[in-house]
């Protein structure tokens, strides 16, 4: 008989352990929730306009206004200058797509390119020349 009750006390208190567990995790949890309620918002709860400051937008072309230049890509984001840049010779555009949109120096151009310098500068100048004629024309109508 003694073990019957010793059996019977043991289920007794594993299941009265099991409750309190449970009891305090689930105050644990309602607590840890309301404390996170403090510093979170639900995505539902934003105003529109909460939720345009805090979204991010990734913006891919199809890359109509992309130049391949000895191995870059280089995407110019300004129709106009885009336009003007495609009317440019090869060698003026790549010159103009180094020097200002890689930020490559006259000397690394003449090294890839396997030119002089003088003859980048020069490129540089008359392509700069070239663009200006195009884009004021394009203003003007």
């Amino acid at each position: 008989m003694k073990l019957c009750n010793d059996r019977w006390h043991s289920v007794e208190s594993f299941d009265c352990y099991m409750k309190q567990t449970l009891k305090f995790k689930a105050r644990d949890y309602f607590r840890s929730a309301k404390k996170r309620s403090e510093y979170e918002a639900s995505f539902s709860d934003l105003t529109d306009s909460e939720l345009s400051s805090a979204a991010a937008f990734d913006y891919y072309s199809e890359c109509d206004d992309c130049f391949d230049v000895s191995g870059w890509q280089v995407q110019v984001k300004n129709f106009d200058l885009a336009i003007a840049l495609s009317d440019l010779p090869k060698l003026n555009r790549e010159v103009i797509l180094l020097y200002y949109f890689i930020g490559l120096t006259g000397k690394e151009i003449a090294e890839n390119r396997g030119i002089p310098i003088s003859t980048v500068r020069y490129h540089r100048i008359k392509a700069l020349d070239k663009l200006k004629t195009i884009l004021e024309d394009s203003l003007n109508g």
